[in-house]
């Protein structure tokens, strides 16, 4: 976790039971297993693509526990992939999606069609292991190991709290794969409604009913693909195909130097200061003058100085969230906000992610379990008060670089 820079909760659980808390990470992907599991957890593990196999980092340790091994052995993903991929109903009754086969729906291993049933998905997994990624069955086999967690750590054996981060990243492969409104999609969600059913039992027989607390939420949204987008006459479009190069040239038609720009990525732009100072050009007349030709585009809605955010007439709550989500040393130069719905070109099929806008912003947040007080609410809240709440429930200490409020109605008396 070396470009984690604040502690995070399971962290700061960590410190305040003196490391007797136990903490555990397990995803298909190693980042979202590390992060959540902060700087010093017990394990942290994730989907090894080459083998099959969950593996860890020797930043935790040596050698993986003996339960872990025993997982492994017991070969999880070739038993659930051996019949292949169908929908778990009638495919009529899947009333959430576009028809099967829709044109904006990416291929799925070997299948010449995005089309149920995909009957060669156990012989596509064997010759390429992270196929199980675009699939249900990804999200089964990590609640699957988180369960062997469970047993193997003894999680939520004693009067010290545990923390067991689980992330389920198959809605975001096969999100990215086929698109939000393909079947495939609508099938993952209506299976992982089931093993988070069958998973929350399984912790009601060995930690208790009552005895442990949930919260679940996402990172992000999605929006629909743009062909999805354009039959049915919704505002869309593709961007950035030729970005770098198209920048590159403004700059050197202007400036007459090349290169000046050195990547285009998360819709911000980095330039080459090195090069601008060396040929003794004003980094700012660069900017501005960018700036000024991005505002052109019919993609693009605004275009920003980073450095200037701040006294933009760019409204909020976009402002705000470019200026929260900028660090000197990590961020581009210029921030581009792109039109509603508009996607960038690698995205032809399937979709992507990393806008302002509801349709990826606005995620779904619950909390149940042990100390918490029934309700809803429809209030505006963010996923920075997620840890807030959490250390609150706990009576810890917030993260160090907490910027979130704890959320008083989820809290019960």
């Amino acid at each position: 976790p070396k470009n984690l820079w604040s502690t995070t909760m399971t962290d700061q659980l960590r410190l305040a039971t003196n490391f007797q808390g136990k903490v555990i990470g397990v995803s298909l992907k190693d980042r979202a297993s590390i992060l959540p599991a902060g700087h010093n957890p017990t394990g942290a593990y994730w989907f090894d693509d080459s083998t099959g196999n969950f593996v860890t980092s020797s930043y935790y340790m040596n050698a993986l526990p003996k339960w872990m091994d025993d997982f492994n052995a017991e070969k999880v993903p070739d038993n659930l992939v051996k019949n292949g991929w169908n929908t778990l109903l009638p495919i009529s009754e899947y009333t959430e999606s576009s028809p099967d086969n829709s044109p904006w729906e990416g291929l799925l291993g070997s299948a010449k069609t995005p089309t149920f049933p995909y009957s060669n998905f156990a012989k596509d997994y064997q010759l390429k292991k992270d196929e199980i990624r675009n699939s249900p069955f990804g999200n089964t086999l990590t609640l699957k190991a988180a369960e062997a967690a469970v047993k193997g750590e003894s999680l939520g054996a004693d009067a010290i709290t545990d923390f067991l981060a689980i992330n389920l990243a198959s809605t975001d492969y096969a999100g990215h794969k086929f698109g939000p409104n393909a079947v495939e999609v609508e099938d993952v969600y209506l299976r992982l409604d089931l093993d988070l059913g069958e998973f929350f039992n399984y912790l009601d027989k060995t930690v208790g009913a009552g005895n442990y607390t949930v919260f679940l939420t996402a990172d992000h949204g999605g929006a629909h693909s743009e062909g999805f987008m354009e039959e049915h006459k919704m505002p869309t479009g593709f961007y950035g195909e030729t970005a770098k190069k198209d920048y590159n040239k403004i700059l050197k038609d202007k400036f007459g130097v090349e290169k000046l720009v050195i990547e285009v990525t998360n819709s911000q732009i980095y330039l080459d200061t090195q090069s601008m100072a060396d040929n003794k050009i004003d980094e700012d007349a660069v900017k501005d003058y960018l700036i000024k030709q991005l505002n052109k585009d019919q993609s693009i809605l605004f275009a920003v100085d980073m450095k200037k955010v701040a006294q933009s007439s760019i409204p909020e709550p976009i402002k705000t969230r470019i200026m929260n989500g900028y660090n000197w040393q990590r961020s581009g130069d210029i921030q581009i906000i792109y039109h509603d719905s508009w996607l960038p070109s690698y995205s032809k099929f399937g979709t992507t992610h990393g806008a302002w806008n509801s349709y990826d912003s606005h995620i779904p947040l619950l909390f149940m379990g042990w100390g918490i007080r029934k309700g809803e609410s429809n209030k505006d809240y963010n996923m920075t008060d997620i840890a807030p709440t959490i250390c609150a429930l706990l009576h810890i200490q917030f993260p160090s670089g907490n910027i979130g409020n704890p959320i008083v109605e989820v809290l019960g008396k």
